[in-house]
């Protein structure tokens, strides 16, 4: 993705260590195919995870603690109870105005397959072996 290339170890979406492995789209498909897997739908667009995985990835770059804003946002209070209200209350405050910006380019970004997250349907069929 866009957002892969550009933050590198900042992304958010890398997320170590339930992301220990990662594969370019045709390759994962191809994979699938040779055990029976056949796509029937890909997408590059999520508007649930990619605008958010922007945002954090850029605040990971720019020096803050990692994903501070995510453990914010899920009430983690163990994780950011070293970081001080108003510094918490700036990142919300990007994350509100900034969002329908990454929105949009999530959107421009899926129309050439390199949005911020992809998902796959398969399905399975053990003659297509």
């Amino acid at each position: 993705s866009f957002q892969a290339g550009f933050f590198k170890q900042n992304w958010f979406h890398l997320d170590p260590p339930r992301h220990l492995n990662f594969f370019k789209p045709k390759l994962f498909i191809a994979e699938l195919n040779k055990f029976g897997f056949r796509c029937i739908h890909e997408s590059y667009q999520s508007t649930q995870f990619s605008p958010y995985g922007v945002q954090q990835s850029f605040l990971n770059s720019i020096g803050l603690k990692r994903d501070l804003l995510y453990e914010y946002l899920k009430s983690n209070k163990e994780y950011t109870k070293s970081s001080s209200k108003f510094s918490l209350l700036l990142q919300k405050l990007f994350h509100w105005f900034t969002f329908p910006i990454f929105i949009m380019s999530d959107i421009l970004f899926s129309t050439f397959k390199k949005g911020g997250t992809v998902r796959f349907i398969f399905t399975y069929n053990k003659d297509n072996k």
